[in-house]
């Protein structure tokens, strides 16, 4: 649902930025396009940065409520899960199976 509203807001705001800006030519369509591009930038990188996380963006954490993917598929499927070469890299030591001893001259 959040999406939707996402995209409708988007929309509604790129619609009256284009009436604003279309109706000028030349230089003042430029300076008035790049100005609208800064003000959204800083907008979002000061006054919303408690919603847009400002530099790091939009970050999906463990208690987010799961409710598409609790839909499509099981409770637990569609988590993220960071991994490098097949270990484990979410710092959950518990969850990591412990190491096969094996025989060399390093052990």
């Amino acid at each position: 649902m959040t999406v939707f509203f996402g995209v409708i807001f988007a929309g509604l705001f790129a619609i009256l930025i284009g009436y604003v800006s279309l109706r000028r030519s030349g230089i003042h369509f430029s300076i008035l396009t790049l100005a609208f591009a800064q003000m959204s930038f800083n907008l979002a990188y000061s006054e919303l940065t408690p919603t847009t996380n400002g530099k790091s963006g939009l970050q999906l954490t463990l208690q987010d409520p799961r409710i598409i993917d609790n839909a499509i598929a099981t409770p637990g499927a569609g988590l993220p899960s960071a991994t490098m070469f097949g270990i484990d890299m979410t710092g959950n030591c518990a969850s990591t199976s412990p190491r096969p001893h094996s025989s060399s001259a390093f052990s």
